[in-house]
């Protein structure tokens, strides 16, 4: 008889990887956190939420608000508002749809961002 394969091998636990958070795949597997974590690292795979912030990003460059982000993205308002400010504020309702500019690092990934969403809407 084969040996058996170790969980951290099979398909079903590679497929689940970047799914869902780590904590919840190593209670389904039967494995620690850091070891999905080690494997979902080694394999290149993002975070669960890692995806969702560059969502955020780009509604929050489009000009939506806050309330309105947290609904379409099933993100909290705190972690939109925290979102928001790590950008340098970005535009919104309130400052009438105008970018807040930040000087220094975060503006500088700021401006990539901004460039990016330009180039896709000039493409639509």
């Amino acid at each position: 008889m084969p040996a058996a394969l170790p969980v951290t091998s099979s398909p079903e636990f590679l497929a689940a990887l970047g799914t869902d958070t780590d904590r919840a795949v190593a209670e389904r597997f039967g494995v620690s956190p850091k070891t999905v974590n080690a494997h979902r690292t080694r394999l290149g795979i993002a975070r669960v939420g890692q995806a969702r912030a560059d969502e955020v990003d780009a509604l929050i460059l489009s000009g939506f608000n806050n309330a309105v982000i947290s609904r379409i993205t099933g993100m909290t308002r705190k972690g939109v508002r925290k979102r928001r400010a790590a950008l340098g504020g970005g535009p919104s309702a309130s400052t009438g749809g105008r970018p807040i500019t930040r000087v220094g690092p975060e503006g500088e990934h700021r401006r990539e961002i901004e460039r990016r969403s330009k180039a896709r809407s000039e493409t639509s």
